[in-house]
């Protein structure tokens, strides 16, 4: 009986799982329309509304471009466990001081 039950709380739960699914991949959809369309549109539209937009998209390639041209640098595993960064032991190397543990 706790199987049966079980099985048909799992069914339910895929089915609306699944209407949620396609729901959001609706959603999410982008419009599909013309050129031509787009621009009859953008016509229509305030010059306050089309400068919003703009600064919007800027500020999501200023986004992109900062996060593309800067990788993560990766620390070697003993400077995770000393607890410092590289650039400071290298500094200290280099300066023929000596690097130890407190």
């Amino acid at each position: 009986m706790a199987t049966t039950i079980f099985g048909a709380i799992k069914g339910h739960g895929a089915a609306c799982l699944g209407r949620v699914h396609l729901a959001l991949l609706r959603w999410t959809k982008p419009a599909t329309g013309t050129l031509a369309g787009g621009a009859i549109v953008d016509v229509s539209r305030s010059k306050a509304a089309l400068v919003a937009e703009n600064v919007l998209l800027r500020q999501q390639l200023i986004v992109l471009r900062f996060a593309a041209g800067h990788p993560r640098r990766r620390h070697a595993a003993s400077d995770r466990r000393l607890g410092r960064p590289a650039t400071a032991r290298g500094h200290a190397l280099r300066h023929g001081e000596s690097v130890s543990d407190p």
